[in-house]
């Protein structure tokens, strides 16, 4: 999160479209690649797991067994969770890497920084609803921060009301687009992903919903649902799903209306991505990877099945519809993933790990450092010649876009005219044909 007094930089996402890798002929028998490191994997109640430093688990063989739930700690860090098993995969229960729902108009913390929905691992946080100027004082407080992510929902920009309430935040993108809400002037925000999953990536918060009403106690809009996680799967033996896999984005909230005015729908969080390799994949149960409809709707994320032997209902019990091939390249090492790092804003260090949040932001930007902003680049395992696109929603509603130089010596510069509040900087880049 960039906080220019009175940026916060948000964590910067880096997806990479235009990845080229070169998929072999399936072999004869699949092999996840696990070493074995960390043991079997036996989850028999609920269990939340820390992400470990690479997001890399590697299991001799993973059961979660029926009415029991995995989850994982995107507060250790937020990355795409990728589990790879020498054995086979049992899944009778459920593995949930799907976001959080978007806080209530009338919670306690709802409109303060540090009630943004949290995402699964690898997804974008939820935006924080407005608040009413009538305890501020200040008009633009009524306007809802956007949601988190590459393709994260816009906030609405104005903070007069519309159809005596407030205006909705968009929903997130993912795969596909987020909705854009009533009286939001933004445009739906940007699609992304890479479809084969060869790079993970998670969906996108959806923004808070601004606030209209006078009241100084029902004052504040409802917050974004935060984007699903994203979880490769890939196992040497076989893997059976009989439960669920769960990456769904996070429910936004409806429009709420009380005297004298109301407050908007907040955005909902976009699907996220799930795939699983194996030598056989099937069993009777479900892959979800939906964006959410509650609340502004968010985008739908990606679902790949890649198998030598295809068996059960699996395949017909997928939201959306699962992409069906046999096993390509299972990942790229973390350390040969590409990347784009932040380095400064305005002469700022950023943190090799910013969190992105607005109650702890990882960069300030003093008053007297006047715009346009030069922003430094650095890209790690990306060619020369790539071009960074920059989108930064500010704490206006505004969304400024803009792309840097040409990477040269794996380094680039961008400027920004950045308005004061809290804003955000989510980078994208393509790599060059």
């Amino acid at each position: 999160m960039v906080f220019r007094s009175s940026v916060s930089l948000v964590r910067l996402y880096a997806f990479l479209p235009l990845l080229a890798v070169l998929v072999t002929a399936a072999p004869a028998q699949f092999s996840s690649g696990s070493t074995g490191a960390d043991g079997a994997l036996n989850v028999t109640e609920d269990t939340t797991l820390p992400i470990p430093p690479d997001g890399v688990f590697n299991y001799t063989t993973v059961n979660i067994a029926e009415g029991a739930t995995l989850d994982f700690d995107v507060t250790t860090r937020n990355l795409p969770i990728i589990m790879l098993a020498q054995g086979d995969v049992v899944i009778d229960g459920t593995i949930d890497v799907s976001g959080q729902e978007g806080v209530a108009y009338n919670h306690p913390m709802a409109g303060a920084p540090g009630s943004e929905a949290l995402p699964g691992p690898g997804g974008g946080h939820g935006g924080v609803g407005g608040i009413s100027p009538a305890n501020t004082g200040v008009p633009e407080t009524a306007i809802g921060t956007s949601g988190g992510g590459p393709g994260g929902g816009a906030a609405a920009n104005d903070s007069s009301p519309v159809s005596s309430r407030g205006r909705d935040g968009n929903g997130g993108s993912h795969l596909l687009a987020g909705s854009v809400g009533t009286g939001n002037s933004n445009p739906a925000a940007p699609r992304y992903g890479d479809f084969r999953l060869i790079t993970l990536s998670g969906g996108s918060g959806g923004a808070g919903g601004n606030i209209n009403t006078p009241s100084a106690t029902d004052n504040k809009g409802p917050g974004g649902g935060g984007g699903g996680g994203a979880i490769l799967i890939a196992s040497s033996g076989n893997i059976t799903v009989n439960g669920t896999i769960d990456a769904r984005g996070g429910a936004g909230r409806g429009v709420v209306g009380f005297a004298g005015g109301g407050s908007g729908a907040s955005g909902a969080g976009a699907g996220g991505a799930i795939r699983l390799m194996g030598n056989t994949v099937g069993g009777t149960g479900s892959l979800d990877a939906r964006g959410s409809t509650t609340g502004t709707n968010g985008g739908n994320g990606i679902i790949r099945v890649e198998a030598l032997n295809h068996t059960g209902a699996l395949m017909g019990n997928t939201q959306p519809a699962a992409m069906g091939n046999t096993p390509g390249i299972v990942s790229i090492p973390p350390s040969q993933q590409p990347r784009v790092r932040i380095v400064s804003v305005g002469g700022v260090a950023v943190p090799d790990d910013p969190g992105g949040y607005l109650n702890f932001p990882d960069v300030t930007i003093p008053e007297s450092e006047s715009n346009p902003l030069t922003i430094e680049i650095e890209g790690i395992n990306v060619p020369d010649g790539a071009v960074v696109t920059l989108r930064i929603p500010a704490a206006n509603g505004d969304t400024i876009v803009t792309e840097s130089t040409p990477l040269s010596g794996g380094t680039a510069t961008a400027t920004a005219s950045i308005p004061a509040g809290p804003g955000a900087i989510y980078t994208t880049v393509a790599m060059p044909e």
